[in-house]
């Protein structure tokens, strides 16, 4: 568990990184039907500005949000990795509404 705001940004940085990289190829491989190392590179070439969104939506936003019900399901006495898997959980339950505009500003309507 991060202990200090340093730690928590970081945390932050990497793990909202994955998410948004996998959501990306996600989005473009449900749009092209395929998931090849083309779809890699297109989710890759808007990957920077929606990572830069969804880590300030992720720092500022959510991981309040994501803390909050982290710890009306878990307790403070719980293990840390069942800690850190509520706040994860949670914090991608309220990133995701916060992404789902992204398939449609980047991608071209399916034929």
């Amino acid at each position: 568990m991060p202990k200090t705001k340093f730690q928590e940004f970081i945390f932050t940085f990497i793990t909202s990184g994955c998410m948004i990289f996998i959501m990306g190829v996600y989005n473009v491989a449900i749009h092209t039907g395929e998931l090849q190392a083309a779809t890699s590179k297109h989710a890759l070439h808007s990957f920077p500005l929606e990572w830069f969104i969804g880590l300030l939506c992720a720092f500022f936003i959510a991981s309040k949000t994501s803390k909050y019900f982290a710890f009306r399901v878990a307790k403070s006495t719980d293990r840390p990795i069942f800690i850190i898997l509520c706040i994860q959980t949670f914090t991608v339950c309220t990133m995701v509404p916060l992404h789902i505009p992204s398939p449609v500003r980047f991608h071209q309507p399916r034929k």
